[in-house]
């Protein structure tokens, strides 16, 4: 059984004819060992790169249980969707926002934008009404574990910072603050303009 030093990210590849029991059975065999799990699309010709989509039914489900991130055939046209369905806590992209099999601005900031709101997107709802919809989700793990649970999607399930250790310190302070902040009506109000 391999120990790792570092967090690791376990890539499933989904083929067309995947069951959700397959999926939970492959997974299970990283649990404790992997951070969470990238799945991409199964294609017996490349291990990646192929622009294709699977089906994410079985995705949504495992994500209750694990960080789930997405890869295959994502871009701007499907992201808002794939947030929506999947809840990932990463996303992988690369043919999705090419032109000409090379990085596109255009589809890159069309991306971006498209999985930052998929609320206002998909669901013709109003950024007001997204960011309402984020602060109760944020309040709730609030009145959970007043620090530890304010920042549920950042880094996943299992926290982590990715920051040099001497940041450690003044990020916490900006996090406390923030949270101190977030509980003050005019902070409220600054923020829904």
């Amino acid at each position: 059984q391999a120990t790792y030093v570092r967090p690791v990210l376990k890539a499933v590849h989904v083929a067309d004819d995947t069951t959700l029991e397959a999926l939970m059975e492959t997974t299970s065999k990283f649990a404790g060992k992997a951070v969470g799990v990238l799945l991409d699309t199964k294609d017996p010709q490349a291990l990646g790169g192929t622009g294709k989509a699977f089906d994410w039914k079985g995705a949504s489900t495992l994500a209750a249980r694990w960080p789930i991130g997405l890869a295959g055939g994502l871009g701007p046209d499907n992201i808002s969707r794939a947030v929506l369905s999947v809840r990932p806590f990463l996303i992988d992209v690369s043919s999705g926002v090419e032109t000409e099999r090379s990085k596109d601005p255009a589809k890159v900031e069309m991306f971006i934008s498209s999985a930052k709101f998929p609320f206002d997107l998909e669901h013709e709802t109003t950024r007001t009404e997204a960011k309402r919809v984020r602060r109760e989700s944020i309040e709730a793990k609030i009145a959970e574990d007043p620090l530890a649970g304010y920042f549920p999607a950042r880094f996943g399930d299992f926290g982590g910072r990715f920051v040099p250790e001497t940041l450690v310190e003044p990020l916490e302070q900006l996090e406390r603050a923030y949270w101190e902040a977030s509980h003050d009506p005019a902070f409220h109000a600054q923020v829904e303009q």
